[in-house]
């Protein structure tokens, strides 16, 4: 702001100051502040010319008069706008623009509210997060408020000083456009958001308004007499509030507006009024268009000016800084429609690339959704991108996930459609977030749920478990086909195979067998609790020995003809004999297939303690609840269960660890180099294994039924 006094008496008085006169806009400015005249700036200032010889009035408009001349002289004031100095311009940018260390917190909970929306889970924001984030909202408010201290500086805006004072003052002010109700939020010094854009034609529009409304001609009527308004007692101008709105309630808000200089309204209404700085409702008609893209690294310049001018919610548009750490970051592709000249030049859906993954998919509709004009647009072009299709799926489930998650927070009690059930649930697909690790409002929002989703799930699980049951037969056929005869050699078994109609009516007797023993109640609790899935398996009821079992396993890598070979070597299932067939086997009775449901991947209740502790809870398991019959898979379940998740389509090339992996703690532990082992079976990457691990905190998944 203003030098000290005392350093301006070191300064020789200038032999002219251009002093305004009392018509020239300082009514209008101590109308809106009356204030303005007793502030220490333009109290010093009238000291000051005084003590210089000129005569200034006490009155406010007068002092206020003095000031503004005394600020348009850049050979005398070494600060603010009117004088057109570039160094005046940076310190006034500078002293607007927030400081790194006054970023609130709360800035940062939207960090983590995103974040955590995104299915990242509760993040820490690290002191170097927090300092880097801080420059860039800083540099961006520098960026957006410069434009309009140079242009108000300069020769081309052709406007008197106090209406640049006063346009200039109230920006500072100005937030957010809320683009719903229509106006500017109020700014503070800590607020975040960059300054409002300057539109050169709106803000013309308000200066004709202002000064039309203050200076036009008094309207006379045909007598000559001066027709004075009824509710303000001052005279009538030739300006009308219908010359600019029709509407009845826009004209009462702009007549408001007008009348106490509300710069941000009399701004958002010039705007709404020539759509000027925003998109139109007739560009919004144009479908055709044509995308483009800025490659990762290139100057953010031309990014950054060509999403300027449409009034756009896209951080990377309202901030410069931000539009550099995008580019930065990775490849940026917008789809611009035609604008009346025939160009591709406004902007409607933007896509941001991360790590040269689809990072980010936005808008212009509120809250950046996209329009629905626009799907075919962005569907075409996500599939053709690295991540893309991967991104519309995860960004659905974040979506309907935050909005499940935002009901159950307000009221625990809320009734969720049988849709809504399916999907926290997981019942049709794994709900996927851009986070690394599992999203931890999945478990959040069950816990809070408690048992008031259990009927809906009574009915919705068995059923699920019920249409495996052709998989399953297919899954049974393919490994009965390896064991009998495929591998050479003769096996023991109960009973000859069964044909898919026996295969039917076993599983009918077993189904009402499960639902009277509480197997169904069980895997709907532990649904609740843990998540947990259950697969239909069904295991031929023989008995094999560990070189069939290992023929079995590579019999799948050749029959699916998709994956690498096994791994064989340091195999404890057949090196030394460790396990007789029995052992790896494990049948139970004397049907020709066991059916039973293994969990879909580790029991929690179970998993990560000692193995000593960990065999202890399984006979509590199975003591608690006979009919159950909770178990460790054997090896040839766990073998199976591979045939069933491949058959199921639940197999890929790629991690599949979590999906099949089997620590077989019942099993005697064997001594190798490294100490006491037990056997795993799991189908890692894209090739099967067994072999021994270290005895320390298993994942354990059992099988029940």
């Amino acid at each position: 702001m203003l030098m000290l006094i005392q350093e301006l008496t070191q300064k020789q008085m200038p032999e002219t100051i251009q002093t305004p006169q009392p018509d020239d806009g300082s009514s209008f400015l101590y109308e809106r502040n009356p204030n303005l005249h007793a502030s220490q700036e333009v109290e010093d200032v009238a000291r000051y010319l005084r003590v210089g010889g000129d005569v200034i009035p006490n009155e406010p408009t007068a002092k206020i008069s003095a000031y503004l001349g005394f600020l348009a002289n850049k050979d005398y004031v070494n600060d603010g706008i009117l004088t057109g100095d570039q160094d005046s311009i940076g310190r006034q940018v500078e002293a607007h623009a927030i400081k790194p260390e006054d970023v609130p917190d709360s800035y940062f909970e939207l960090d983590r509210r995103i974040a955590r929306e995104e299915g990242h889970g509760n993040i820490e924001i690290t002191p170097e997060m927090r300092s880097g984030a801080a420059r860039i909202i800083s540099n961006d408010q520098r960026h957006s408020l410069k434009p309009w201290a140079e242009y108000l500086a300069s020769g081309d805006a052709e406007y008197p000083g106090w209406f640049k004072s006063y346009a200039f003052d109230s920006v500072t002010r100005m937030g957010k456009l809320d683009k719903q109700k229509q106006e500017f939020q109020k700014r503070s010094n800590f607020t975040t958001v960059p300054f409002p854009e300057l539109i050169r034609g709106s803000l013309s529009q308000v200066y004709s308004w202002v000064k039309k409304s203050r200076f036009g001609e008094e309207v006379r009527d045909k007598d000559g007499v001066v027709v004075v308004d009824g509710e303000t007692g001052q005279p009538k101008l030739d300006f009308t509030v219908k010359d600019v709105f029709d509407d009845p309630k826009e004209e009462a808000d702009f007549q408001k507006a007008l009348r106490g200089g509300n710069f941000a309204k009399l701004y958002v209404q010039a705007i709404h009024k020539t759509h000027e700085g925003m998109i139109t409702p007739e560009q919004r008609e144009q479908l055709q268009g044509s995308w483009k893209k800025y490659l990762k690294g290139s100057d953010p310049r031309e990014l950054h000016g060509d999403l300027q001018g449409f009034g756009l919610d896209w951080c990377t548009s309202t901030g410069f800084e931000t539009a550099a750490a995008h580019i930065r970051g990775g490849d940026f592709y917008v789809f611009y429609t035609r604008d009346t000249d025939g160009t591709d030049r406004v902007p409607r859906v933007a896509v941001r690339m991360k790590d040269d993954v689809v990072g980010e998919v936005r808008g212009i509709n509120p809250a950046q959704e996209l329009e629905p004009e626009m799907a075919n647009v962005v569907s075409e072009k996500l599939k053709a991108l690295p991540g893309g299709e991967e991104y519309v799926k995860k960004a659905a489930d974040m979506k309907r996930l935050t909005k499940i998650d935002k009901l159950i927070t307000a009221d625990p009690d809320h009734r969720l459609s049988l849709d809504e059930v399916r999907f926290l649930y997981e019942i049709d697909h794994t709900i996927e977030g851009f986070g690394y690790n599992r999203d931890p409002r999945i478990r959040e929002v069950r816990n809070k749920r408690q048992d008031r989703d259990k009927p809906e799930l009574i009915k919705i699980l068995p059923e699920m478990i019920r249409e495996q049951v052709r998989s399953a037969y297919d899954a049974y056929s393919a490994v009965e086909a390896q064991l009998n005869g495929g591998l050479g050699r003769l096996i023991k078994r109960h009973k000859p195979p069964v044909s898919r109609k026996e295969f039917e009516q076993l599983f009918a007797a077993k189904d009402k067998e499960w639902q009277e023993n509480g197997v169904y109640d069980t895997i709907v609790n532990d649904r609740i609790s843990q998540g947990l899935g259950y697969n239909l398996l069904a295991t031929p009821n023989v008995v094999a020995d560990p070189e069939q079992i290992s023929s079995l396993v590579k019999a799948f890598h050749r029959t699916s003809r998709k994956y690498r070979s096994v791994r064989t070597d340091n195999n404890p299932i057949t090196k030394d004999s460790h396990y007789t067939a029995r052992d790896i086997s494990r049948t139970r009775g004397d049907a020709a297939v066991e059916l039973s449901l293994m969990q879909s991947w580790s029991d929690q209740t179970i998993t990560g303690k000692p193995v000593a502790e960990q065999l202890r809870i399984l006979r509590e398991k199975q003591g608690a609840q006979p009919n159950l019959h909770v178990r460790i898979p054997s090896v040839l379940n766990a073998v199976a269960h591979w045939y069933a998740l491949e058959v199921g389509g639940q197999l890929a090339v790629g991690d599949n660890i979590s999906k099949t992996r089997v620590s077989h703690i019942d099993l005697k532990h064997t001594y190798a180099d490294r100490g006491w082992s037990i056997p795993v079976t799991m189908f890692d990457g894209d090739g099967g294994q067994i072999f021994p691990t270290p005895v320390t905190y298993p994942d354990v998944r059992l099988m029940i039924g």
